[in-house]
């Protein structure tokens, strides 16, 4: 009896090893094609003031496939959206509009040396303006794009 599981031994090894190697098998990032991307950039105010340090995201909808855009201000308020595969733009279609930006709980930028986390940071922007399943705004993306997108928030101190 023994010298049959002895037998067996090395045959589940070995499909156990095949089954090891072959987990993560498939399409890496490499193998997508990025489709063809389209200049989103615009600008966000908070309370009629140029907002930095805002991010912008663009996430598909309905029938537009892809991966987000995003961006974040500068200290003119203004922003570029950048493909999250690669490249700047964004591919045509709908998009939800969301934007968040991070504070201390202060209400101070975070610092360049820390992370979120390490300040207990806290989204300054209204959950309204953040959610992507009920955005506050939405926006078609043609074959021009969108070069002069204004984002008006309203958010009480």
């Amino acid at each position: 009896m023994f010298e049959r599981i002895n037998q067996v031994w090395p045959i589940i090894l070995l499909c156990t090893l095949i089954c090891c190697l072959s987990v993560g098998c498939g399409q890496t990032d490499a193998d997508y094609e990025t489709p063809e991307l389209v200049p989103v950039e615009g600008m966000v105010n908070i309370n009629g003031k140029p907002a930095a340090g805002v991010i912008v995201t663009q996430s598909p909808m309905g029938t537009t496939s892809g991966q987000v855009s995003y961006g974040m201000t500068d200290d003119m308020g203004k922003f570029v959206c950048e493909y999250a595969q690669g490249g700047v733009g964004c591919p045509q279609g709908q998009y939800a509009v969301t934007c968040s930006k991070m504070v201390t709980p202060d209400g101070q930028p975070i610092p360049e040396v820390a992370s979120a986390a390490d300040v207990m940071a806290e989204n300054m922007i209204p959950a309204r303006y953040r959610d992507s399943r009920n955005p506050f705004m939405t926006e078609q993306i043609g074959p021009a794009g969108i070069t002069n997108l204004t984002i008006d928030l309203k958010i009480k101190k």
